[in-house]
């Protein structure tokens, strides 16, 4: 399960632990006082010598472990917060001595269970010894293993003293998220109300349509590069660029149901639906069209599961933001959230993700027949309920495609977005 409560801002805690060993229990201390004692009593030097021996070295061991911690910092760091799904994170743990005394400790980084280290463990654990402003630092691997938003930290530190009699322990605030997208896959087009959906080409509409070129022009600044013509360009012997039909597209709403979901505890069937949706928004992405999410889920963190419709290059960091976070627990009534947050509009659709058609089917199609919205509905599984003919509905699998179609220059180009 995805790591919940995330809070950065871990309170420091330090506390001083003892080895179990005789030498340091009170009633030893008492006889070491009592050696020199009787020592000085009688004149004994040797043993005087001794008692004070033992007495100083106690007492200096606590004085240097309760002097370890001070002006030791540790900070963690990261080149990246953002990844998807089996790819490695980089993570860098640095730890500074800033004082005129040398300090042996030990560094632990806990993370969620969902993030391993490159060791396969769930926690990096490493001894070294510092000297007077010194620093050592580490460069680690994480892997994520699924979707989700977890925690890296807070680092504890122990340190002691020379001998090891005595150690403290200390909890830092520098605790990180890592943001886990969902799994990339390639979308499957070759349903028919979903290509109206993406749009169709009209001649009145001033948003271009990169499918239907119709002519060439001499390049102008500023225009994509993935819009010259290479071929009439030769031809020409100077850049030559496309000029394309223009297309009415719609502004689509993609709305998670999670209560279905929930119900049937299909987590499986959950994330799989996560990535269709994904994999939907970097598709209006590309073609610069507006989108936007809803759902009625719980989201880890400050953040609520609403993006409204739009544009733009924040729109699917965003996006995918909320798909990352997003959890199978009901947190909102959906008729109520979709009456908040839809607006009756001719060029408005929406695409609706539910396992099975429920009472949020019949109530949500109510609300989009009244404001005269197109909706397809994804089923994660097929209904034995006969539906309505104006209910246009396919099943997830017939859009969740398990190749990847996208290059690693587009998985570059999403986490820098992010």
């Amino acid at each position: 399960m995805m790591s919940q409560g995330i809070d950065e801002q871990v309170s420091q805690s330090v506390y001083e632990t003892r080895v179990p060993t005789v030498f340091i229990t009170g009633l030893f201390q008492f006889f070491a006082f009592l050696l020199l004692f009787i020592s000085l009593l009688y004149g004994q030097q040797e043993l005087v010598l001794l008692a004070l021996l033992v007495l100083v070295m106690f007492g200096g061991s606590r004085l240097w472990c309760w002097l370890s911690l001070k002006r030791v910092n540790c900070r963690l760091s990261s080149a990246k917060e953002r990844a998807f799904p089996n790819e490695q994170v980089a993570l860098k743990a640095e730890v500074a001595n800033v004082k005129f005394l040398p300090v042996w400790l030990q560094l632990k980084i806990p993370v969620d269970a969902n993030l391993v280290f490159a060791s396969g463990e769930h926690v990096f654990t490493e001894e070294c010894s510092l000297p007077w402003y010194g620093r050592s630092s580490w460069h680690l691997e994480l892997k994520a293993l699924r979707r989700g938003c977890f925690q890296v930290g807070p680092p504890v530190i122990r340190t002691g003293d020379l001998f090891g009699f005595y150690q403290r322990q200390k909890s830092f605030s520098d605790a990180r998220q890592i943001v886990i997208y969902p799994r990339l896959v390639s979308l499957n087009y070759l349903f028919s109300p979903l290509k109206e959906l993406f749009g169709k080409p009209g001649l009145k509409s001033p948003v271009i349509d990169p499918v239907y070129p119709v002519a060439t022009r001499d390049y102008r600044d500023g225009s994509p590069a993935r819009h010259i013509h290479w071929k009439a360009s030769a031809r020409q012997n100077r850049l030559q660029e496309k000029v394309f039909e223009p297309s009415s597209k719609r502004k689509i709403f993609l709305i998670v149901d999670v209560d279905s979901f929930s119900s049937s505890k299909e987590e499986n069937l959950f994330e799989r639906a996560l990535e269709v949706v994904a994999a939907m928004a970097i598709e209006f992405d590309r073609e610069r069209s507006s989108y936007g999410v809803l759902s009625n889920g719980s989201v880890v963190g400050e953040m609520a599961a609403e993006l409204p419709v739009a544009g733009g290059p924040q729109q699917l960091p965003a996006a995918l933001e909320i798909l990352a976070r997003l959890q199978m627990n009901p947190a909102q009534d959906m008729k109520e959230l979709l009456m908040q947050n839809i607006q009756p509009s001719g060029s408005l659709g929406c695409i609706y993700f539910t396992a099975f058609p429920d009472d949020n089917f019949t109530n949500t199609s109510e609300i989009f027949k009244h404001f005269g919205i197109p909706v397809l509905y994804v089923l994660g599984k097929s209904s034995v309920l006969t539906l309505p003919d104006d209910k246009r509905t396919c099943l997830l699998e017939e859009l969740h495609g398990e190749n990847l179609d996208y290059t690693e220059t587009d998985r570059k180009r999403i986490l820098q977005e992010g």
